[in-house]
Protein backbone atom coordinates (compact mmCIF):
# COMPACT_ATOMS: atom_id res chain seq x y z
CA UNK A 1 0.00 0.00 0.00
CA UNK A 2 1.46 3.14 -0.80
CA UNK A 3 0.27 6.53 -0.12
CA UNK A 4 -0.45 9.42 -3.13
CA UNK A 5 -1.24 12.76 -2.15
CA UNK A 6 -2.65 11.40 1.11
CA UNK A 7 -4.85 8.58 -0.48
CA UNK A 8 -3.74 5.02 0.19
CA UNK A 9 -3.95 2.62 -2.88
CA UNK A 10 -3.45 -0.64 -2.52
CA UNK A 11 -4.90 -1.95 -5.76
CA UNK A 12 -4.41 -1.41 -9.85
CA UNK A 13 -7.61 0.06 -10.24
CA UNK A 14 -6.62 2.78 -7.16
CA UNK A 15 -3.60 3.22 -8.72
CA UNK A 16 -4.74 4.46 -12.27
CA UNK A 17 -7.93 6.50 -10.82
CA UNK A 18 -5.55 8.71 -8.74
CA UNK A 19 -2.41 8.49 -10.67
CA UNK A 20 0.09 11.59 -10.73
CA UNK A 21 2.93 10.89 -12.62
CA UNK A 22 5.34 13.54 -10.34
CA UNK A 23 4.34 12.44 -7.18
CA UNK A 24 4.66 8.49 -8.15
CA UNK A 25 8.11 9.07 -9.08
CA UNK A 26 8.87 10.20 -6.25
CA UNK A 27 8.29 6.53 -4.82
CA UNK A 28 8.93 4.80 -7.52
CA UNK A 29 10.91 2.28 -5.96
CA UNK A 30 8.24 1.64 -3.09
CA UNK A 31 6.08 1.12 -6.03
CA UNK A 32 7.96 -1.29 -7.68
CA UNK A 33 8.73 -3.26 -4.55
CA UNK A 34 4.65 -3.62 -3.54
CA UNK A 35 3.21 -6.72 -3.86
CA UNK A 36 -0.09 -6.07 -3.55
CA UNK A 37 -1.11 -3.14 -6.21
CA UNK A 38 0.11 -5.21 -9.45
CA UNK A 39 -0.71 -9.38 -10.04
CA UNK A 40 -0.69 -9.38 -13.87
CA UNK A 41 2.61 -11.21 -14.92
CA UNK A 42 2.79 -7.95 -17.93
CA UNK A 43 2.62 -5.64 -14.55
CA UNK A 44 4.92 -7.43 -12.61
CA UNK A 45 7.73 -7.19 -15.40
CA UNK A 46 7.30 -3.96 -15.34
CA UNK A 47 7.57 -3.63 -11.48
CA UNK A 48 11.33 -5.22 -12.40
CA UNK A 49 12.17 -2.70 -15.11
CA UNK A 50 10.83 0.10 -12.50
CA UNK A 51 12.66 -1.17 -9.41
CA UNK A 52 16.18 -0.51 -11.75
CA UNK A 53 15.49 2.31 -13.00
CA UNK A 54 14.17 3.59 -9.43
CA UNK A 55 18.25 2.81 -8.26
CA UNK A 56 19.55 4.61 -10.95
CA UNK A 57 19.74 2.50 -13.84
CA UNK A 58 19.36 4.30 -17.44
CA UNK A 59 17.46 2.09 -19.73
CA UNK A 60 16.49 2.00 -23.81
CA UNK A 61 13.31 1.54 -25.14
CA UNK A 62 12.83 -0.76 -28.65
CA UNK A 63 10.44 -3.37 -30.69
CA UNK A 64 10.80 -7.03 -30.47
CA UNK A 65 10.51 -9.36 -32.66
CA UNK A 66 6.79 -9.55 -32.12
CA UNK A 67 6.29 -5.97 -32.66
CA UNK A 68 5.63 -4.95 -29.38
CA UNK A 69 7.52 -1.58 -27.81
CA UNK A 70 9.50 -2.99 -25.01
CA UNK A 71 11.59 -0.52 -22.40
CA UNK A 72 14.58 -2.50 -21.09
CA UNK A 73 16.53 -1.52 -17.55
CA UNK A 74 19.46 -3.54 -16.09
CA UNK A 75 18.18 -7.01 -18.16
CA UNK A 76 14.50 -6.71 -17.38
CA UNK A 77 12.26 -5.98 -20.12
CA UNK A 78 8.16 -4.84 -20.29
CA UNK A 79 5.61 -4.60 -22.50
CA UNK A 80 4.68 -0.92 -23.64
CA UNK A 81 1.46 -1.09 -24.83
CA UNK A 82 -0.32 2.16 -23.96
CA UNK A 83 2.26 4.78 -22.77
CA UNK A 84 3.26 5.14 -26.32
CA UNK A 85 0.79 6.13 -28.73
CA UNK A 86 2.15 4.79 -32.20
CA UNK A 87 2.45 1.42 -30.19
CA UNK A 88 6.06 0.56 -31.73
CA UNK A 89 9.03 2.91 -30.83
CA UNK A 90 12.58 3.17 -32.24
CA UNK A 91 15.28 2.26 -30.39
CA UNK A 92 16.44 5.09 -27.98
CA UNK A 93 18.31 5.10 -24.47
CA UNK A 94 16.39 6.74 -22.02
CA UNK A 95 17.54 8.09 -18.50
CA UNK A 96 17.21 6.56 -15.42
CA UNK A 97 14.16 9.09 -14.65
CA UNK A 98 12.36 9.13 -17.90
CA UNK A 99 12.62 5.22 -17.45
CA UNK A 100 10.83 5.41 -13.94
CA UNK A 101 8.32 7.96 -16.06
CA UNK A 102 7.33 5.82 -19.12
CA UNK A 103 6.85 2.46 -16.83
CA UNK A 104 4.70 4.63 -14.35
CA UNK A 105 2.38 6.16 -17.33
CA UNK A 106 2.30 2.62 -18.87
CA UNK A 107 0.61 1.13 -15.30
CA UNK A 108 -1.24 3.59 -14.97
CA UNK A 109 -2.83 3.65 -18.42
CA UNK A 110 -1.19 7.26 -19.17
CA UNK A 111 0.44 8.34 -22.82
CA UNK A 112 3.57 9.85 -22.43
CA UNK A 113 3.73 11.73 -25.52
CA UNK A 114 7.35 13.48 -24.21
CA UNK A 115 9.52 10.57 -24.81
CA UNK A 116 8.49 11.00 -28.53
CA UNK A 117 10.95 14.12 -28.96
CA UNK A 118 14.88 13.54 -28.94
CA UNK A 119 16.00 13.29 -25.37
CA UNK A 120 18.54 15.35 -25.46
CA UNK A 121 16.66 18.05 -27.68
CA UNK A 122 16.07 20.64 -25.07
CA UNK A 123 19.03 19.76 -22.76
CA UNK A 124 21.16 22.70 -22.04
CA UNK A 125 24.90 22.74 -20.80
CA UNK A 126 26.34 23.32 -17.52
CA UNK A 127 28.01 26.40 -16.82
CA UNK A 128 31.37 24.45 -16.79
CA UNK A 129 34.97 24.90 -15.86
CA UNK A 130 38.10 23.37 -16.34
CA UNK A 131 40.87 23.40 -13.84
CA UNK A 132 42.38 26.87 -13.08
CA UNK A 133 39.27 28.51 -14.45
CA UNK A 134 37.67 30.62 -12.92
CA UNK A 135 33.59 32.32 -13.26
CA UNK A 136 33.33 36.00 -12.04
CA UNK A 137 30.07 36.13 -10.42
CA UNK A 138 28.88 39.85 -8.40
CA UNK A 139 27.09 39.98 -5.00
CA UNK A 140 23.48 40.69 -4.77
CA UNK A 141 23.73 44.07 -2.99
CA UNK A 142 20.00 45.27 -1.46
CA UNK A 143 20.62 48.61 -2.10
CA UNK A 144 21.50 48.45 -5.69
CA UNK A 145 20.10 45.49 -7.14
CA UNK A 146 16.19 44.27 -8.22
CA UNK A 147 14.91 43.04 -4.66
CA UNK A 148 11.74 42.12 -6.40
CA UNK A 149 13.34 39.63 -9.02
CA UNK A 150 13.20 36.05 -8.62
CA UNK A 151 15.54 34.09 -6.88
CA UNK A 152 16.91 31.25 -9.03
CA UNK A 153 19.50 28.40 -8.62
CA UNK A 154 22.99 28.40 -10.96
CA UNK A 155 24.73 25.35 -11.54
CA UNK A 156 28.69 24.86 -12.31
CA UNK A 157 30.84 21.78 -12.96
CA UNK A 158 34.60 21.18 -13.00
CA UNK A 159 35.08 19.01 -15.94
CA UNK A 160 39.09 18.49 -14.95
CA UNK A 161 39.93 15.12 -13.60
CA UNK A 162 42.90 16.70 -11.49
CA UNK A 163 42.84 20.13 -11.10
CA UNK A 164 40.37 22.55 -9.42
CA UNK A 165 38.50 25.34 -10.29
CA UNK A 166 36.91 27.92 -8.74
CA UNK A 167 33.72 31.15 -8.83
CA UNK A 168 35.03 33.88 -8.07
CA UNK A 169 33.07 36.07 -6.02
CA UNK A 170 33.05 40.28 -6.51
CA UNK A 171 32.23 42.16 -3.44
CA UNK A 172 32.17 44.98 -2.33
CA UNK A 173 35.38 45.85 -0.06
CA UNK A 174 37.43 42.50 -1.85
CA UNK A 175 37.56 39.24 -4.10
CA UNK A 176 36.33 35.59 -2.40
CA UNK A 177 36.69 31.92 -4.20
CA UNK A 178 34.27 29.39 -3.77
CA UNK A 179 36.65 26.22 -4.67
CA UNK A 180 35.20 23.28 -6.97
CA UNK A 181 37.15 20.14 -6.66
CA UNK A 182 38.25 18.11 -9.88
CA UNK A 183 34.77 16.67 -11.20
CA UNK A 184 32.73 18.01 -8.28
CA UNK A 185 29.70 20.41 -9.05
CA UNK A 186 28.02 23.42 -7.18
CA UNK A 187 25.05 25.43 -6.77
CA UNK A 188 24.67 28.72 -6.12
CA UNK A 189 21.13 30.71 -5.39
CA UNK A 190 21.38 33.91 -6.90
CA UNK A 191 18.98 37.16 -7.02
CA UNK A 192 19.00 39.49 -10.66
CA UNK A 193 21.50 37.46 -11.43
CA UNK A 194 23.27 37.92 -8.46
CA UNK A 195 25.39 35.85 -6.22
CA UNK A 196 23.22 35.19 -3.00
CA UNK A 197 25.14 32.07 -1.39
CA UNK A 198 26.37 28.28 -2.17
CA UNK A 199 23.74 25.44 -0.99
CA UNK A 200 25.29 24.10 1.67
CA UNK A 201 26.84 20.49 1.00
CA UNK A 202 27.88 19.73 5.10
CA UNK A 203 26.44 19.27 8.30
CA UNK A 204 27.58 22.00 10.10
CA UNK A 205 29.11 19.53 13.26
CA UNK A 206 29.09 16.26 11.74
CA UNK A 207 31.51 14.73 9.25
CA UNK A 208 28.91 13.71 6.82
CA UNK A 209 28.70 15.90 3.49
CA UNK A 210 26.91 15.34 0.02
CA UNK A 211 28.75 15.64 -3.11
CA UNK A 212 27.36 16.18 -6.77
CA UNK A 213 29.36 14.57 -9.46
CA UNK A 214 28.95 14.51 -13.23
CA UNK A 215 27.85 10.75 -14.65
CA UNK A 216 30.68 10.28 -16.94
CA UNK A 217 30.55 12.80 -20.33
CA UNK A 218 26.54 12.45 -19.86
CA UNK A 219 25.28 16.48 -19.14
CA UNK A 220 22.10 14.75 -18.54
CA UNK A 221 22.57 12.70 -15.42
CA UNK A 222 24.73 13.27 -12.07
CA UNK A 223 25.43 11.05 -8.91
CA UNK A 224 24.82 12.27 -5.76
CA UNK A 225 27.48 10.68 -3.18
CA UNK A 226 26.47 10.36 0.31
CA UNK A 227 29.66 10.49 2.43
CA UNK A 228 29.81 9.56 6.23
CA UNK A 229 31.28 7.14 8.49
CA UNK A 230 34.19 5.86 6.07
CA UNK A 231 31.04 4.83 3.87
CA UNK A 232 29.58 6.36 0.29
CA UNK A 233 26.00 6.07 -1.26
CA UNK A 234 25.32 6.56 -4.50
CA UNK A 235 22.14 7.87 -6.44
CA UNK A 236 21.65 8.95 -9.87
CA UNK A 237 19.28 11.87 -10.81
CA UNK A 238 18.48 13.54 -13.62
CA UNK A 239 20.44 16.81 -13.69
CA UNK A 240 17.69 18.74 -15.54
CA UNK A 241 15.45 18.15 -12.40
CA UNK A 242 18.24 18.16 -9.80
CA UNK A 243 17.82 21.49 -8.05
CA UNK A 244 19.10 21.03 -4.01
CA UNK A 245 20.34 18.78 -2.12
CA UNK A 246 21.21 19.01 2.01
CA UNK A 247 22.55 16.84 4.06
CA UNK A 248 21.15 15.70 7.20
CA UNK A 249 22.71 14.95 10.72
CA UNK A 250 22.86 11.28 10.31
CA UNK A 251 24.29 10.01 7.18
CA UNK A 252 21.16 10.72 4.67
CA UNK A 253 20.06 13.71 2.92
CA UNK A 254 17.15 14.87 1.10
CA UNK A 255 16.45 15.89 -2.66
CA UNK A 256 15.14 18.23 -4.47
CA UNK A 257 14.28 17.74 -8.03
CA UNK A 258 11.43 19.61 -9.99
CA UNK A 259 8.77 20.63 -7.79
CA UNK A 260 9.45 16.83 -5.83
CA UNK A 261 11.00 16.45 -2.17
CA UNK A 262 12.48 12.83 -2.20
CA UNK A 263 14.28 11.50 1.03
CA UNK A 264 16.54 9.40 1.74
CA UNK A 265 17.19 9.83 5.20
CA UNK A 266 16.03 7.62 8.48
CA UNK A 267 15.15 10.83 10.14
CA UNK A 268 12.04 11.70 8.13
CA UNK A 269 8.90 10.22 7.45
CA UNK A 270 6.40 10.49 4.53
CA UNK A 271 4.09 12.76 6.93
CA UNK A 272 6.91 14.88 6.75
CA UNK A 273 7.11 15.54 3.95
CA UNK A 274 3.33 15.86 3.24
CA UNK A 275 2.96 18.31 5.47
CA UNK A 276 5.15 21.15 3.61
CA UNK A 277 2.53 22.74 1.65
CA UNK A 278 3.94 25.20 -1.45
CA UNK A 279 1.44 27.45 -3.02
CA UNK A 280 0.90 26.94 -6.61
CA UNK A 281 2.76 29.58 -8.67
CA UNK A 282 5.67 29.13 -6.47
CA UNK A 283 8.97 27.21 -7.11
CA UNK A 284 11.44 25.84 -4.24
CA UNK A 285 14.67 26.83 -4.94
CA UNK A 286 16.52 25.62 -2.03
CA UNK A 287 15.33 23.15 1.05
CA UNK A 288 17.20 22.77 4.13
CA UNK A 289 16.36 19.51 7.08
CA UNK A 290 16.81 19.78 10.78
CA UNK A 291 15.53 16.54 12.54
CA UNK A 292 12.00 16.21 11.15
CA UNK A 293 11.65 19.94 10.02
CA UNK A 294 11.82 20.65 6.65
CA UNK A 295 12.10 24.20 5.30
CA UNK A 296 11.59 25.61 1.90
CA UNK A 297 12.63 28.92 -0.02
CA UNK A 298 10.66 29.81 -2.86
CA UNK A 299 11.70 31.87 -5.55
CA UNK A 300 9.08 34.49 -4.37
CA UNK A 301 11.19 34.99 -1.30
CA UNK A 302 8.79 33.04 0.86
CA UNK A 303 9.58 30.34 3.24
CA UNK A 304 7.13 27.01 4.29
CA UNK A 305 8.35 24.53 6.70
CA UNK A 306 5.97 21.45 7.54
CA UNK A 307 5.69 21.95 11.24
CA UNK A 308 4.63 24.85 13.17
CA UNK A 309 7.21 27.66 12.93
CA UNK A 310 7.25 31.56 12.81
CA UNK A 311 9.42 30.99 9.52
CA UNK A 312 5.99 30.29 7.70
CA UNK A 313 4.89 33.80 8.38
CA UNK A 314 8.05 35.10 6.41
CA UNK A 315 8.55 36.66 3.40
CA UNK A 316 11.70 39.04 1.57
CA UNK A 317 13.62 36.22 2.37
CA UNK A 318 16.40 35.45 0.17
CA UNK A 319 17.89 32.55 1.99
CA UNK A 320 17.58 30.02 4.41
CA UNK A 321 20.40 28.45 6.86
CA UNK A 322 20.68 26.34 9.90
CA UNK A 323 22.32 28.06 12.73
CA UNK A 324 24.23 26.89 16.03
CA UNK A 325 21.85 23.92 17.29
CA UNK A 326 20.45 23.14 14.27
CA UNK A 327 17.87 26.06 14.43
CA UNK A 328 16.60 26.80 10.54
CA UNK A 329 16.41 30.64 9.78
CA UNK A 330 15.62 33.00 7.90
CA UNK A 331 18.02 35.77 5.86
CA UNK A 332 15.75 38.86 4.63
CA UNK A 333 16.38 40.78 1.81
CA UNK A 334 17.46 44.23 3.83
CA UNK A 335 19.72 42.14 6.24
CA UNK A 336 21.87 40.55 3.70
CA UNK A 337 25.39 40.77 3.77
CA UNK A 338 27.67 37.99 1.85
CA UNK A 339 28.68 35.32 4.47
CA UNK A 340 32.34 34.75 4.31
CA UNK A 341 33.77 31.06 2.62
CA UNK A 342 36.00 29.02 4.45
CA UNK A 343 38.82 27.76 3.13
CA UNK A 344 38.61 24.84 0.95
CA UNK A 345 35.87 23.28 -1.21
CA UNK A 346 32.03 24.70 -0.76
CA UNK A 347 29.00 24.46 -2.17
CA UNK A 348 26.30 21.86 -2.51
Amino acid sequence: MININRVFIATDKEFREHFDLEAMAGQALTIALDEEIFIKESERALQAVLAAAAKGTSGRTGTDESGNAFVECDGCRGIIATALPDGSVKEKTLTAANVVRLVLCELGGRSFEELISDETADLKPLNELNGGQTDPVKTFNPESDNCDAPLRNVFYINRSKSSPAAVRILLDDGIDYIHIAPGDALVLLTKDNRYISAHPRMSETLSHRVVILPKDDNDAEVIVQSHTGGQIRSLTFDRRQLTDVCADQTGGFVALCGDDILTYSSQLQPDDVDNLFIPEGERIVKILTSSRQLAALTDAGRVYTNVRSPLNDITGAVDIVIRDKFMIEAVLAKDYTPAPQNEGSHGM
